[in-house]
């Protein structure tokens, strides 16, 4: 029996163009931790020469034991142990590979591990939805400074610092604010979220918080309730974590095109179901 979504009010704010934010009221339905979702999200994050990327695997929840599996089969394929992750910036360096013991691993046996697993992510019907953004593009718009919330007794003054760990708390969001039926996989009401793990603690809109914590977050998309993301912070499979983990690397390297990085541009290429979502800033 599937869980009912539990409906409230809240007062939040919303964002003017002078930067100026105006307080409201609205009815908000918490979604991404309902164990009875039809679909999971297991998303990770990867920064590669400015950039930024929050990358997820979505799939049927039938489909999570053959993920598991697939992941198994591939480190046995390779001579890779159990207890290694899949972890591309370690796997790259060959003096990494070392110090994991897995330097019988060549440069061309890395880009096979990662071939293998965008074919596994192709036999489940696996989604690739990840949100890009452009340190040069967006830096400007989250400089330090304030923006001011109007609402309540007085104005509140709110610092805002540029931080590519608060960037990629927004880039895991904008995954999930895309309205019903356009075309961009299931909604976010039909998911179960999980988020790799990263307790650095980062000034970015406000207080300081953990950097995974910045995946939480509000989305509105017009249908007349504000869902309120609230994702699992780990707590799936560790096979499921390392599939993400070659989505983002994969993604942020693919970014910058074919010339600069063929291996990468070609290997998302592959990928029988993927959406972009790229932060753009208006004229900023």
């Amino acid at each position: 029996m599937q869980a009912q979504a539990s409906i409230g009010v809240i007062h939040t704010y919303v964002l003017r163009r002078q930067g100026e934010l105006e307080a409201v009221s609205i009815q908000s339905m918490k979604v991404g931790s309902s164990t009875s979702a039809r679909y999971l999200a297991v998303g990770d994050d990867s920064v590669f020469n400015g950039a930024i990327v929050y990358g997820f695997a979505i799939f049927r929840r039938t489909r999570l034991k053959r993920l598991v599996q697939g992941v198994k089969d591939v480190k046995q394929r390779f001579g890779i142990p159990a207890d290694i992750d899949i972890h591309c910036k370690d796997f790259r360096l060959a003096c990494s590979r070392s110090k994991l013991g897995i330097e019988h691993l060549s440069d061309v046996d890395v880009e096979n591990v990662y071939r293998n697993v965008v074919t596994l992510i192709n036999n489940c019907d696996v989604l690739v939805k990840y949100g890009l953004a452009y340190e040069d593009k967006v830096r400007g718009f989250w400089s330090e400074g304030t923006i001011t919330l109007e609402g309540g007794d007085s104005p509140v003054e709110v610092p805002v610092r540029y931080d590519p760990k608060g960037i990629l708390g927004v880039l895991a969001q904008t995954c999930f604010a895309s309205a019903p039926g356009a075309g961009h996989g299931p909604s976010v009401e039909e998911l179960e979220i999980f988020i790799a793990p990263d307790s650095t603690k980062v000034k970015f809109l406000g207080g300081a918080r953990q950097a995974h914590n910045w995946a939480r977050g509000f989305s509105d998309m017009g249908t007349g309730i504000v869902h309120e993301v609230t994702p699992n912070i780990g707590g799936c499979a560790k096979e499921l974590f390392e599939i993400a983990d070659v989505i983002a690397y994969m993604c942020s390297h693919a970014a910058h095109g074919k010339a600069a990085q063929p291996f990468f541009y070609g290997l998302l290429s592959s990928v029988k179901s993927k959406v972009r979502n790229e932060f753009i800033t208006d004229g900023i």
